[in-house]
């Protein structure tokens, strides 16, 4: 009998997945670490909920603290963290509007971290005044690019309350690799 390449390859690949959901559900059927489980329900007395089918409040705060303290390599970190909070007259006009203001700032942070990177460049080159002036611009027009562009955005945290006078507060965090 004989089996191809692409065939083999598949297989591999379904394992490696099998794998990976098993460490997956493991990691999900996990407590919380304590300062997680007392935030989460800090955060319940004051109302807010997960939505339904989201992680347990917890496990989100969890996660999001995780990847708020991993590095790479170089000692920077691996991931941009933005969160926003804001009250709609409904749950999806709350989430959007909370989730564009988190990605606003994802955008304000890399811009930064560009304008750092041209800066640093310019201070290396010493260009002249004409081409200096056109890095200046193209930095300005960074922030609106990199906030249209940004590809997966990862959120971290998504939990909501509704509030006396029956609008939605929501609050998100997003993280960006």
């Amino acid at each position: 009998m004989s089996v191809n390449a692409q065939e083999r390859a598949s297989k591999k690949e379904f394992k490696d997945n099998q794998k990976y959901e098993k460490t997956l559900n493991k990691d999900l059927q996990k407590k919380a670490i304590k300062e997680a489980r007392q935030e989460a329900k800090r955060l319940t007395k004051e109302g807010f909920r997960t939505p339904a089918g989201k992680i347990p409040l917890d496990k989100q705060l969890e996660n999001s603290w995780q990847k708020q303290v991993e590095i790479d390599s170089e000692g920077n970190p691996l991931w941009y963290i933005a969160s926003s909070r804001a009250i709609g007259g409904n749950q999806s006009a709350a989430v959007m509007q909370a989730t564009n203001a988190a990605k606003i700032d994802l955008a304000g942070q890399i811009q930064t971290k560009v304008s750092q990177l041209i800066e640093a460049k310019v201070a290396n080159d010493d260009l002249g005044q004409e081409e200096a002036a056109s890095l200046s611009n193209a930095v300005a027009a960074s922030k609106s690019v990199i906030s249209a562009t940004l590809g997966r955005v990862l959120p971290l945290v998504e939990i909501y309350r509704t509030l006396s006078n029956k609008n939605v507060e929501v609050m998100v965090t997003l993280g960006y690799n």
